[in-house]
């Protein structure tokens, strides 16, 4: 698809750090609870938050988490990457399934015709679970601009 032309499938695929982090320290807060700072304060890593680049010290942050869960004592190994999807499964989502419900985006201005695969079109590469784009509709019934 054009989507994915021309670039290495690497591109594609991602791990989160929030996950590989609580496989190597189930000890520590759940995913949910953490950050990059609290990650890196678990791990002592000295922390440099005084770069006003944006992201500058999140990245670098990031980037001395992953070696230190590689290094003794960890020893972790990334494998298994998550795959990016770049097709949305439309339908509602059955009560067996399970969603990840720590997430939400609320978009409003929306023009009122834009279907559920719209939005999942626009926010394509954030891997949106199947039924996960819900349309607001107003008191009347019509779709209002969320």
């Amino acid at each position: 698809t054009l989507f994915r032309s021309g670039l290495p499938e690497c591109f594609f695929s991602f791990f989160d750090l929030g996950k590989e982090f609580n496989d190597c320290c189930p000890d520590a807060a759940p995913v949910k609870d953490q950050t990059i700072k609290s990650m890196a304060e678990y791990l002592e890593i000295s922390i440099d938050d005084t770069d006003n680049d944006f992201g500058v010290w999140e990245v670098t942050t990031m980037a001395n988490t992953v070696l230190t869960l590689l290094t003794e004592p960890y020893n972790h190994a990334f494998v298994g990457p998550e795959t990016v999807k770049y097709k949305y499964e439309t339908g509602p989502c059955s009560k067996s399934e399970a969603v990840d419900g720590e997430t939400v985006i609320r978009a409003r201005g929306l023009p009122w015709q834009s279907s559920d695969q719209d939005i999942a079109r626009f926010f394509k590469g954030l891997n949106i679970a199947k039924g996960g784009v819900a349309l607001c509709l107003n008191a009347q019934g019509r779709r209002s601009e969320e």
